[in-house]
């Protein structure tokens, strides 16, 4: 692919999930911030080291299959989930993020609201530099259920056999 930007780039994640096979395929390119597949034995940072679209003419992105197991789900999230900083000026970083997920048993399915406040308390109720965006994906069944929170706004999408059904919280 070639495509110019001028000096800018476009960091992305794209996945698809084929929810009869439980099979999630999955490419990025130049994320800092790689999602987690989760389920109730392990954590797994879905690794993927990749050129941001538009560094360079004619890169070839791989792409990747995993098992999407019934019971896991994928969390994807901004670089503000991990790069807020406590009164000592750390990083949060991706293994603090794992750790607020294992502390707070949330394998099976996490709330989204109690990481925001975990990450608040980490950075002692300060608002957030750059904008916090934390997406859950699970298959349940039929449905594949979506949760997206930001600092701004919390919002559902659920989804059965293609007709979809948003609330704005």
């Amino acid at each position: 692919i070639s495509l110019r930007f001028e000096g800018r780039y476009l960091t992305i994640f794209l996945g698809i999930l084929d929810t009869k096979n439980d099979i999630l395929q999955w490419s990025s390119a130049g994320l800092n911030t790689m999602p987690f597949l989760i389920n109730k034995k392990e954590i797994v940072e879905l690794k993927n080291p990749a050129f941001a679209v538009g560094w360079f003419d004619n890169v070839k992105w791989e792409d990747h299959i995993v098992k999407f197991d019934e019971e896991g789900f994928l969390l994807l999230y901004s670089d503000a989930a991990i790069e807020v900083k406590n009164e000592d000026e750390e990083q949060l970083g991706k293994n603090g993020l794992k750790n607020i997920i294992i502390e707070n048993d949330m394998q099976k399915f996490p709330d989204l609201n109690i990481i925001v406040n975990e990450l608040l308390d980490y950075k002692q109720g300060v608002s957030f530099d750059d904008d916090l965006t934390l997406l859950c994906i699970k298959k349940n069944n039929k449905y594949i259920l979506f949760s997206i929170v930001n600092n701004q706004w919390t919002w559902l999408l659920t989804g059965v056999q293609g007709q979809w059904h948003s609330l704005l919280l």
